[in-house]
């Protein structure tokens, strides 16, 4: 199980950063994960487990997915506890901390069915099954009434700095009759923050922005004011190479749906509901509790779609490249699903450009249905979750990646492993020993992978390697062969770590040179050797990926 990734940008005069000059998007497809649920609202990924995910349904069940295959028994059964009518009523959000395997705690969101009030609640695992929690249990963190029986929000996801963020709605009817979202006494129309890690009850961080009463008088749980409906968000997860940002569907009222975007750490902000809606006016007759406020990086008309439902920036590989640092977003009424590029400025502020639609190329509306969330697994892909009752994952439509036909321990000793193990990020490594006690300037352990390029002049390359060793202090180095000079060049060296490491190649200089004229071969050769002489010829290296992309 990996329990640290990120990506190193490489660059020097011939290999440029990874993300620079990307191509269009190749297409993408929808593949069938798992079907026959009742009214999906979300898909959570266990951190203790790559292998298994959550799907809730709204009326309380939490169902359980090993390697897409739904299991007979529930996570959690809240079935009669949770709200029984009601559209936005129900089971609406489940977060694990990112230490669950160790803590065994797990927290959900839901509609009280005796009163409508939300909940957040903390269960604990079964320590007998870890696939179960103790369903009496329950211990309630916090009660918040609502005036209606809408906009209840809902989403609880757990921050890159291991606190636990709630999305409120701003308490129903429509247009915020009563200015609960601009209400500092209020929990409603709010994001929240709070600190779950006591043994019971919680605590409000430190940082908080309003726990020293600036700019005004709050609620000491308040993150940012000032949001409607916020369905779905996520942050851009920085252990798979995103910024740590926070992104965030708010669903609009008769004209406007809004995306907005919070660099990390940069809580206090106000989006404006009910003042705006999206980034106009809605209803200025009362004044906002501070400003500024905070306008969406991206919002759309209600010609275009009618409810927005919030997904994930994009950082997995089967995509490919070229979707790097895209958000994924839908409209739930029109079932449409759309993705735009997300940079950031100088001052750290997200920048929407190059929205395109997807909806077509991934079977139409009636394939796809009213998107309830997106979620995504331990590698960073995405899932779409349809209302109607499927699991569906997005896959490229052609695999965009060129994998070695051919490997070759030119040093070292098989310790497992095999061909299909430098293909997939799947924790099936690659592993080799060395077979000499050797630290000097012939690495006792080199592996060499060969493949063939689809395009005769391609205009960029990408080298992907994920890897790790046993033990620290062993260096390994990345050399491409370059058939212009019949010489190996090398890329890349760094000290290997116990977790798995990508690193991402990049050249659009000159591509070509490390491509074979002749025969469109390429050629990667991994070295790895001990740093220390004390280091015995023991230790071990692992390659859970290597692979080439090429565009034409």
């Amino acid at each position: 199980m990996k329990t640290t990734r990120f990506i190193l940008a490489i660059t020097t005069s011939a290999f440029l950063t990874a993300g620079s000059a990307l191509a269009a998007p190749p297409p993408i497809r929808l593949d069938n994960v798992a079907s026959g649920f009742s009214l999906p609202l979300g898909f959570v990924q266990d951190p203790s487990n790559p292998s298994v995910q959550y799907v809730l349904q709204q009326r309380g069940r939490i169902r359980v997915l090993v390697n897409g295959v739904v299991q007979a028994n529930d996570l959690l059964d809240l079935t009669g506890v949770a709200s029984t009518s009601g559209s936005e009523r129900g089971l609406m959000g489940l977060a694990f901390p990112p230490n669950y395997a160790q803590d065994g705690r797990l927290y959900v969101n839901y509609t009280r069915n005796s009163d409508g009030a939300t909940i957040v609640a903390r269960f604990q695992r079964d320590p007998n099954n870890p696939l179960r929690a103790l369903p009496g249990s329950q211990e309630i963190l916090l009660t918040i009434a609502q005036p209606f029986s809408n906009h209840n929000g809902g989403n609880l996801v757990f921050g890159p700095d291991g606190y636990l963020y709630i999305g409120n709605g701003d308490g129903g009817s429509g247009g915020d009759p009563s200015h609960l979202a601009q209400n500092p006494n209020s929990l409603l129309g709010k994001m929240l923050r709070i600190d779950v890690s006591p043994t019971t009850g919680y605590a409000i961080p430190a940082d908080n922005p309003f726990v020293d009463n600036d700019p005004i008088p709050a609620r000491h749980e308040i993150w940012a004011f000032g949001v409607r409906n916020p369905w779905r968000w996520s942050f851009d997860n920085p252990a798979l190479g995103g910024t740590g940002a926070m992104v965030m569907a708010d669903v609009g009222q008769n004209a406007w749906e809004e995306i907005n975007y919070e660099p990390a750490g940069r809580g206090g902000r106000n989006y404006g509901w009910r003042l705006r809606e999206g980034a106009h006016n809605y209803d200025t007759s009362l004044p906002a509790a501070y400003t500024p406020l905070t306008e969406p990086i991206h919002e759309y008309s209600h010609a275009v779609g009618r409810s927005i439902t919030g997904g994930f920036v994009y950082r997995g590989y089967n995509l490919g490249s070229a979707w790097q640092g895209r958000y994924f977003f839908a409209d739930y009424v029109l079932g449409k699903i759309f993705s735009m590029q997300i940079t950031t400025n100088q001052q750290g502020e997200g920048v929407a450009s190059d929205v395109r639609e997807h909806t077509a190329e991934l079977g139409g509306s009636s394939f796809i249905g009213n998107v309830a969330s997106f979620g995504e697994d331990s590698s960073g892909e995405l899932y779409v979750v349809s209302f109607n009752g499927t699991v569906r994952r997005l896959a490229p439509q052609q695999s965009p990646y060129i994998y070695g036909d051919t490997f070759t321990r030119v040093r070292g000793l098989p310790v497992s492993g095999d061909l299909e193990s430098l293909k997939f990020n799947d924790d099936n490594r690659l592993e080799t020993r060395p077979d000499v006690f050797r630290t000097s300037s012939v690495p006792p352990v080199q592996v060499r992978v060969d493949g063939t390029c689809p395009v005769a002049n391609p205009s960029e390359l990408r080298f992907t390697l994920e890897s790790r060793a046993d033990r620290a202090n062993i260096n390994q180095r990345i050399l491409l062969y370059n058939f212009f000079t019949d010489q190996y060049d090398q890329v890349n060296t760094r000290i290997l770590t116990t977790s798995d490491v990508t690193v991402q190649i990049v050249n659009t200089t000159n591509p070509a040179q490390y491509v074979n004229p002749n025969n469109r071969r390429v050629r990667a050769l991994i070295q790895c050797n001990a740093i220390a002489f004390s280091i015995a010829p023991v230790w071990v290296t692992g390659i859970d990926r290597a692979v080439w992309e090429f565009s034409p």
